[in-house]
């Protein structure tokens, strides 16, 4: 299924997309459905960020989007408006309270 959701997003997305796929539920390991070797071949041969986790555990889910707000495109200030969020580079490696982005 994943496939189909990136292939989609590559034909109609645009050239700048970040797409990562998550082999999710590693908390349950002996359900696995792909081996984690074929998703990551498959995230590369795609150019997709690929990262295991665990939604129930907590695992990876906080690093898995630092990891895709780090490849995000940088905004110069002039290009930016009113009501826009953008993520806080400086804070990657440290939680902040309040959350990660800013509203500008």
């Amino acid at each position: 299924r994943a496939k189909s959701w990136v292939k989609e997003l590559q034909r109609q997305g645009s050239p700048e997309v970040v797409i990562a796929l998550a082999g999710n539920k590693i908390d349950k390991e002996d359900e696995r459905e792909v081996a984690q070797s074929d998703a990551k071949q498959y995230a590369d041969d795609n150019n997709l960020h690929f990262m295991e986790t665990s939604a129930k555990t907590n695992v990876n889910i906080r690093e898995l989007f630092l990891a895709i707000a780090r490849q995000l495109p940088k905004e110069n200030n002039e290009d930016k408006s009113d009501g826009q969020f953008v993520f806080d580079g400086d804070e990657y490696g440290e939680e902040k309270k309040g959350g990660c982005c800013n509203l500008l």
